[in-house]
């Protein structure tokens, strides 16, 4: 899935970037690549396809958790980047210019919970969707 967030992620750069707002461009991508697989599970859940929608909330769960490891390499960028030597590392602008590079720890915690969250609400989800003879999957 890594592969499948990271086309996302860079497509929100470019989606972001119609808004004229560097900041925006560069924390376009993050959301994109959460809003995504977001967009999908909502979708899934709202034609009452609960089921599948507990599959793509782990899909969401994950891209959450692909989030945190960037962020927290802000500090250190030892990530290689798409683009190579250069390029932007996003996290990095980003807690600069909101001036957080204190707080990536922080935030990084606060990421990793929500993806948390979304996952075990989807394994139970999924567990009890399975069951449910009522609900397409």
């Amino acid at each position: 899935m890594d592969g499948v967030d990271l086309i996302f992620h860079e497509a929100g750069h470019a989606v972001f970037r119609i808004f004229g707002s560097e900041l925006l461009m560069v924390m376009g991508g993050t959301i994109m690549q959460l809003l995504v697989p977001a967009v999908v599970t909502f979708y899934f859940f709202t034609h009452n396809q609960k089921f599948s929608s507990s599959i793509t909330g782990i899909w969401l769960a994950q891209s959450f958790f692909n989030v945190v490891v960037y962020e927290r390499d802000a500090w250190t960028m030892e990530l290689p980047l798409l683009g190579g030597d250069g390029v932007i590392h996003d996290w990095n602008y980003i807690v600069t210019e909101l001036n957080l590079v204190g707080q990536i720890k922080t935030l990084g915690n606060i990421i990793y919970g929500m993806g948390l969250v979304v996952i075990m609400l989807s394994i139970v989800a999924g567990v009890y969707y399975s069951g449910d003879k009522n609900t397409e999957t």
